[in-house]
């Protein structure tokens, strides 16, 4: 999210939330969490609604990402915010270089340092208090330091220190953070998206529309990778 849009996307988070609490009686001292939304636990579950009503609140939510994307007009963009997603469908997996946790934070700012390198800018990173902050701030650290990237046309690794990365992520409580309640509607999706289940629908990472960071994977994709646009999965899925 680009530091001039985090006003607008505050004011359309509310807007959601407001809607939210008035259309479907959602407690107003509610969080949302993605998993409870999706499986009708937690307040939605005195909300008496159909899961064909809850996946398109769901759905509803994330649509907010596409309306707050970049726009171009008359040659011109307007920045926006932008999603990516990173999931390891097996955290066992002998395949792994690395913990789990680590890794899927390392590949997160491997893109984020790409993403903040074309761009020329600088980021801060905020992460659920209740989550795995310690990880990711031993990563970070790492990374702004010492960090080598395989290269893409298998030459000699790249050193791409994370310099746009200002400060230690900065831990947010999520009862506090309507930006950290839609990270984890997001993060659900993600996650969805790799590893689909029948009873949840197919296209809820599609409701982000073009606010996907399509440049987050697009060589894996082109290259054969069966990655939904803007999802990071590791080890790659690949056509056979």
């Amino acid at each position: 999210m680009p530091y001039e849009r985090w006003y607008d996307t505050l004011d359309a988070f509310k807007a959601a939330y407001r809607r939210l609490r008035q259309e479907n009686g959602f407690p107003i001292d509610a969080e949302i969490h993605a998993a409870e939304l999706a499986t009708n636990d937690g307040p939605w579950r005195d909300l008496k609604l159909t899961p064909r009503q809850r996946f398109g609140i769901y759905k509803l939510l994330l649509r907010q990402f596409h309306h707050l994307a970049p726009v171009t007009r008359n040659q011109i963009t307007r920045p926006g915010v932008q999603v990516l997603a990173v999931v390891l469908p097996d955290r066992e997996d002998p395949g792994l270089e690395e913990d789990a946790e680590a890794l899927a934070w390392r590949l997160l700012l491997e893109r984020l340092e790409t993403f903040c390198r074309i761009h020329a800018t600088q980021c801060t990173l905020w992460v659920d208090a209740g989550g795995h902050q310690a990880t990711m701030t031993k990563v970070a650290r790492e990374q702004r330091r010492f960090r080598y990237v395989p290269s893409a046309q298998g030459t000699e690794a790249l050193a791409r220190p994370f310099m746009w990365l200002v400060e230690d992520p900065v831990a947010v409580e999520s009862s506090s953070s309507l930006f950290i309640q839609w990270a984890d509607l997001l993060a659900y999706a993600g996650f969805r998206a790799a590893l689909p289940h029948p009873q949840m629908p197919k296209d809820l990472w599609a409701a982000t529309g073009r606010a996907r960071l399509a440049a987050a994977n697009w060589i894996s994709r082109d290259r054969g990778a069966t990655e939904p646009i803007g999802v990071v999965i590791w080890p790659r899925p690949m056509e056979h």
